[in-house]
Order: C-alpha cells, then sequence, then structure tokens
C-alpha cells in the first residue's frame, strides 16, 4: 500500500482545487477534466517543482513567468498533436477548440491560484479580492457579477480547507533546527527540538533527557523529524525558495521491517524534494540491515562510519565506496596521521566529507 506523503497530499489537494475552479466555465464538456488536468499537471511541475519539458534545463538561467507559459504552450501543442487522426473532421475541431479553451482558463486558475489571500476572511474580502484580479487580467475573460460571486464562494472554500490543512500539521511539541556541515555550505544536519515545559512540572529534566536520548524512542524521533522536514520544504516549496541537502539521522534498531524504512524514506518522493533528503545510516546498521535497501535505489543515503580504529584504512575505503546505495561517506572519526589519505581518496559517485557542524 502506498502511504502519500505531507507534500504529495498538498499537491494533490491543489490539483484538485485547480480543476474546481474550472468547472465554473465548462458544462460537462467530454474530455475538458483530461485536457485541464494536463495543464494544471505542467503548471505545478514547472512553477513548484522546476521540472521542464520544453525548456532544456541549460536554456533556464533564473525560474520566470516566460518559462512557465511556454511550457504551457508546450503542452497545448502536444495535446493538439495527439488527438485522435481517426476522428471525423467536425470531431477533431471540436477537440482542437476544446483543448484552445482549457489552455486559455488554465491561465485563470493559475492567476486565482497564486493570489494573496491572506487578509481574507469575509466572502466580502474575496469578493473585492478576485474582482481587482479578473479586471486586471479582463484580455482572458468577461467579468459578471455572477462570475465573480461564483469564484469568491468556490476560493473561500477551497482557502478555508488550505488552512484547516497546515492548521492540522502544527506541532508544538517539537520543532527543527539546521546546522551546516562545516566541509560544505548547502549540506545540513536535522536536529529535532523538543519544548517539555509542561513535563518539567511533573519530572525532572534529568529523568526528561534520560528517555528521549534512549534507544527506544529513535523510531518516533525520525517520524516526528520527517513530518517536520516535509512542512518546512513544503513552505520552501510553495514560496519558490532555495532547497539545499538536508540530513536526517536514520537509526535502525527499531526499523525491522523493510515496509517500515520504506514508507519513511518514500514520503520524500515529491521531484522537487527526492534529491535534497539525505537519509544518514551508520555503518553497522547497514551491514546487518543492507536488505532493508534493495527497493531504495533512486532515494539519497549517507553512510556514517567511524575510522579512527581502522587498520587496513585503504582496503576499508574501496569497501565502502563499493556500496552503490550511498551519495555520501560522513567520517565520524579519523586518525591524524590516516587524515591526508582520507583526503585524497577518491570516492567513486559519491561525496565525502567530516561529521563537524557550524553550530549557529
Amino acid at each position: 500500500m502506498i502511504i502519500m506523503g505531507i507534500i504529495d497530499k498538498y499537491f494533490e489537494f491543489k490539483k484538485n482545487v485547480l480543476l474546481s475552479y474550472n468547472e465554473i466555465f465548462f458544462d460537462n464538456e467530454k474530455n475538458a477534466n483530461k485536457y485541464l488536468l494536463s495543464f494544471i499537471e505542467t503548471y505545478i511541475n514547472t512553477y513548484y517543482f522546476h521540472l521542464l519539458d520544453t525548456y532544456y534545463d541549460t536554456e533556464v538561467l533564473a525560474f520566470d513567468d516566460k518559462i512557465m507559459i511556454k511550457e504551457l504552450q508546450g503542452k497545448r501543442l502536444e495535446l493538439l498533436d495527439e488527438i485522435d487522426k481517426t476522428l471525423t473532421e467536425e470531431e477533431i475541431s471540436k477537440q482542437k477548440n476544446l483543448i484552445e479553451k482549457c489552455y486559455k482558463f488554465s491561465f485563470i486558475s493559475i492567476i486565482i491560484d497564486l493570489t494573496n489571500y491572506t487578509y481574507c476572511n469575509k466572502i466580502s474580502d474575496f469578493r473585492d479580492t478576485l474582482k481587482q484580479v479578473l479586471i486586471e487580467n479582463k484580455r482572458l475573460i468577461e467579468t459578471t457579477d455572477e462570475l465573480i460571486e461564483k469564484l469568491s464562494v468556490l476560493v473561500k472554500d477551497n482557502v478555508t480547507k488550505e488552512r484547516k490543512f497546515f492548521l492540522g500539521l502544527k506541532n508544538d511539541t517539537f520543532d527543527i533546527s539546521y546546522y551546516s556541515y562545516k566541509d560544505s555550505s548547502t549540506n545540513f544536519i536535522v536536529e529535532l527540538d523538543y519544548q517539555i515545559d509542561q513535563l518539567e512540572r511533573n519530572y525532572t529534566k534529568k529523568v526528561l533527557e534520560k528517555n528521549y536520548n534512549s534507544p527506544r524512542i529513535s523510531y518516533e524521533k525520525l517520524i516526528a523529524t520527517t513530518n517536520l522536514v516535509q512542512i518546512d520544504l513544503l513552505n520552501r516549496i510553495l514560496r519558490n525558495k532555495k532547497i539545499n541537502h538536508y540530513f536526517i539521522n536514520c537509526p535502525l534498531e527499531h526499523i525491522h521491517k523493510k515496509e517500515t524504512l520504506e514508507e519513511i524514506v518514500t514520503n520524500f518522493s515529491n521531484p522537487r524534494v527526492k534529491n535534497n533528503v539525505v537519509f544518514i545510516i551508520n555503518y553497522n546498521d547497514y551491514i546487518s540491515n543492507k536488505s532493508l535497501f534493495k527497493n531504495l535505489k533512486e532515494y539519497k543515503f549517507a553512510l556514517l562510519v567511524d575510522l579512527t580504529r581502522t587498520m587496513a584504512l585503504d582496503k576499508k575505503l574501496d569497501e565502502i565506496d563499493s556500496y552503490d546505495i550511498f551519495s555520501y561517506v560522513i567520517i565520524n572519526g579519523i586518525k591524524k596521521a590516516d587524515y591526508q589519505l582520507v583526503e585524497n581518496y577518491i570516492m567513486h559517485g559519491k561525496e565525502m566529507f567530516m561529521n563537524e557542524f557550524n553550530m549557529m
């Protein structure tokens, strides 16, 4: 069973929201939803995930509206080209007109989606905001009071649902902090923070710290951490902020089933974050649980290894280099005399750095 992560749940919700706006403009026309969904998915992939079909990556120096418009134009041409040529001329003409209509009205959905409703609460607030937005884009649609009223009710309902979605994600007990690795300005370790003021009334801080850091709750801490990272990354995606590489400690002592590890890792299947969330696996954990990683080759892992007591260092590095599942190797400890050897060792398809942080 596929369990959808927070980011994927949100964008599935957003697809349905954008489709709902277009239903006002279409009278159950056959294939309308199919074409509309194609344009909506292109918009989401382009604007939020920066996945481009029409542009080559090398052409894009910085994301802007022109890129999104060109991607939607590319989708329009693709849909026109895919019309069944065995249809009658009349039916082909109908399908072409429908695609053009869906293309045009997809821009209205996008404009509605990108409008700021932060200060809208009453129906009149939404009405005034939408009226202004639609007047500014009158070349796309003829504005009427009836249309604005219908859209205002629908937008208010959808914004209310979105606010409830984010309210349900709120966590007053836990938070996360990021600390960059000293050897890399784009790699950050994720630390789980907690607020336990209420518990401190009944337990000493020493008892709480002991239990919080005990192995038996490591799984619960991992779940809390991954949920908070998903929420933070979702907010970054929605604001088109830069996404660095975020490293999450993933202790395996309480993950005995392959399905459980897969559920945790696949929470980050979203294309914008899949390559930016890295799970740190202890060397001994990996050696004892290699079978857990069989179906997870498309995700990112880092091997945490202590080389302090390693005798045949070159052989150990060769062994580590042979583990294709890992994109990163983090050295947790090393003898001073071996530092130069490790520094000069060239890993194949792996980035190697020390487990040292810039604490803020």
